[in-house]
């Protein structure tokens, strides 16, 4: 019994002594910490991340975030990005991940099929029925180029949960021809060599085939693409009877504006995603005239865009859940704090973290309900 009695208090004194040690590590790691934030930047520096290891979950949060709807996302399953870059999370994980950051929902973009549309179904049925989930589909090579039978199945999968038409991204004739850009180095024609690693699948195509997928020639938007826009105009999805809105994709800057016109002469919404890296100012102001979203991802949700363009105009999406990059919710997270440091009101946030997205995916404007929102055709005015 003495024996039982001395090792219970030799183990509460270990269990003590362990506990202490600990304490001070963090006292000095601590302190540590403090002797950093006062000369200079940390070591560890979140926006490094290693591709082969991922994102890790930084936690962070912000008011923004609360009934945001991220319109630009890239999750898994998928085939890999440029270069081989794969994503961190799946269509499952960011769900969980959303509903856990308050968020109202996001857009799957998934830029080789229409899948995003059935991804977005699968989570309403089966993981988180109260999220807004959607799917985008761009007009690459793998649905056919500009093809209006690709866009008839995304919107009429099942829930019709497909909303958002995008033109060509990795296979746009801008990102493989190259050309100037407003203030910026001219944009390179594609080599060989790269496309040998950013699109193998050329390397498929039968001698003589288009190297991209072209939507203007001398300065007019083709007529399949006209006819596209036309077909999308008076489309309905299916089940829930959604519009559908377009995005300019990897277009130009005078494909933008030519998107652009189209669009409002149909009475289309219509979203730039790369806007403020090849429009100049002349055709951003001339995109926004004529009812354009401008998105602000990432490092560029800045307050001089926001002043430039003006709130009502732009939406902030994440373009995050690569590999290399911070996860989603992070993303917007880091994108609200700091247009908020920039001078960027909560209304103008509201305006492009919530409402602004709302339209692009045709569902009421966020007005914080705990209990979820419609996306019925019969409930929206």
């Amino acid at each position: 019994m003495k024996f039982k009695e001395d090792a219970r208090v030799w183990g509460v004194l270990l269990a003590v002594g362990v506990m202490m040690l600990g304490l001070a590590v963090l006292g000095a790691s601590g302190v540590a910490a403090q002797g950093q934030a006062g000369s200079g930047p940390p070591e560890w520096d979140p926006w490094e991340i290693n591709p082969l290891d991922g994102p890790v979950d930084l936690g962070l949060t912000d008011p923004a975030l609360v009934g945001a709807m991220d319109v630009h996302s890239h999750v898994d399953p998928s085939t890999p990005w440029n270069n081989g870059i794969t994503r961190a999370i799946d269509f499952i994980e960011y769900a969980h991940l959303g509903k856990l950051r308050g968020v109202r929902g996001f857009v799957i973009k998934e830029h080789h099929s229409a899948a995003a549309a059935g991804y977005a179904y699968m989570i309403r049925k089966h993981i988180e029925p109260t999220l807004e989930v959607f799917g985008r589909m761009p007009l690459n090579f793998q649905v056919g180029g500009i093809n209006v039978a690709a866009v008839d199945h995304f919107t009429h999968v099942r829930g019709g949960w497909g909303r958002i038409v995008e033109m060509p991204t990795i296979d746009a004739e801008w990102r493989y021809a190259g050309g100037p850009r407003p203030g910026r180095e001219p944009r390179a024609p594609e080599t060989a060599e790269r496309r040998a690693v950013s699109r193998p699948w050329m390397a498929l195509m039968p001698p003589g085939s288009p190297m991209a997928v072209s939507i203007s020639q001398n300065g007019e938007l083709r007529p399949e693409v006209k006819f596209l826009l036309e077909y999308v105009s008076r489309t309905r999805t299916a089940d829930s009877g959604g519009r559908i809105s377009i995005s300019t994709g990897h277009s130009s800057g005078d494909e933008d504006v030519l998107l652009a016109r189209e669009a409002n002469r149909l009475g289309l919404l219509i979203v730039s995603p790369h806007g403020t890296q090849d429009m100049s100012p002349e055709q951003l102001q001339e995109y926004v005239r004529l009812g354009g979203f401008l998105e602000l991802r990432q490092g560029g949700a800045t307050a001089e865009w926001v002043r430039m363009v003006g709130a009502e105009n732009a939406v902030v999406s994440s373009d995050c859940g690569f590999r290399h990059e911070l996860l989603p919710t992070d993303c917007m997270a880091i994108a609200a704090r700091t247009l908020r440091e920039g001078g960027v009101s909560e209304r103008e946030l509201d305006l492009m973290f919530k409402q602004n997205p709302a339209k692009l995916v045709d569902i009421w404007p966020w007005r914080g309900s705990t209990t979820g929102s419609s996306s019925s055709a019969a409930d929206r005015p």
